[in-house]
């Protein structure tokens, strides 16, 4: 209903608050949009506020505590879905990319503990550990389907950073951020553990409303909505130094192209019928591919092999 709305313009003016900010200063610029449609009856988010005092978008109304534990831990990574991977993943290369622009800025031979939030599969906690051994893992991951192959790489899980008896030295968020209903218990769970003049690594997809954004495919299951203006404020709001901001990845309409392809093919997912849908166009497709890749000569395969890694990148990064 809101797909001829100009952004900033003509906008509805609600009494929703801030989840950063706490004001109620903000605006309506579209609907929330969903990529597996049985989640819509999960999550029940229907629009996208923009704070206009931080410059926060976020989801509204937002699922509660115990919803989004119960989707975490039993239905995010579910056979069929996008998350679901059968086996743990090897490391990508922008876990790679992290290590290396983590020892840029940070003399990794003082950084003792680690707590990182939302660790996935432990890709990169694993790389961590080839390079840095002695160092020790934490983490909170609910999701039930990662928590053995997280363990198998180093990680001691616990249920709240209250069973970490030690200060932190460094903590890692990579895309587990903007699936929060509330910026607040994101920081009150390291706060109290990371050690003065400690460090927060936070990686978020970068969703600029009045940039090209509003032409994205879904929103879902992400929930908070940043930039770089709006992390800058979120920083200063709790008394962080920002040493570091930059926005790396493809244009949006390689990205959002490659969600279409997400839509289109877990769009229908439900716990009854767990295998993604088979169209006459997703068989024609795949049958070429599989008639090209046997004709393809080396250089091409290589070619077509580093397309598809970046496209698992992507993918991760924006329905992860």
């Amino acid at each position: 209903k809101y797909a001829n709305m100009k952004i900033y313009g003509n906008t509805t003016t609600t009494h929703s608050v801030c989840p950063n900010c706490g004001t109620d200063n903000t605006q309506v610029v579209g609907e929330y949009r969903y990529n597996v449609e049985y989640d819509r009856h999960i999550l029940k988010s229907e629009n996208i506020l923009r704070c206009l005092s931080c410059d926060l978008s976020f989801a509204d109304p937002m699922p509660t505590d115990d919803i989004l534990d119960t989707y975490y831990r039993e239905i995010y990574r579910s056979k069929g879905r996008p998350g679901y991977i059968k086996d743990p993943p090897e490391p990508a290369p922008r876990h790679f990319s992290y290590i290396s622009y983590l020892t840029q800025g940070i003399n990794f031979s003082e950084i003792k503990n680690i707590f990182e939030v939302g660790a996935g599969w432990g890709e990169f906690g694993s790389l961590l550990k080839q390079s840095f051994p002695v160092i020790e893992l934490y983490t909170i991951e609910p999701d039930k389907h990662t928590q053995v192959a997280l363990k198998r790489n180093g990680f001691k899980i616990v249920s709240t950073t209250g069973e970490i008896k030690e200060g932190i030295d460094l903590i890692v968020s990579t895309h587990s951020l903007e699936h929060f209903n509330n910026i607040n218990k994101f920081f009150g769970m390291f706060d109290p553990i990371l050690k003065k003049g400690g460090y927060l690594f936070v990686e978020v997809p970068n969703c600029p409303f009045d940039n090209g954004f509003y032409s994205r495919p879904y929103d879902s299951p992400h929930l908070l909505f940043f930039n770089a203006m709006s992390l800058s404020k979120i920083a200063g709001l709790r008394n962080y130094s920002v040493l570091s901001t930059h926005t790396t990845g493809f244009s949006f309409n390689v990205e959002f192209e490659l969600c279409r392809k997400s839509k289109d093919y877990y769009e229908n997912w439900t716990p009854d019928s767990p295998l993604p849908k088979s169209t006459p166009k997703l068989i024609i497709k795949t049958l070429i591919k599989s008639i090209l890749n046997k004709n393809l000569n080396r250089n091409l395969i290589f070619l077509f092999f580093s397309i598809l890694v970046v496209s698992i990148s992507i993918f991760s990064c924006l329905s992860g």
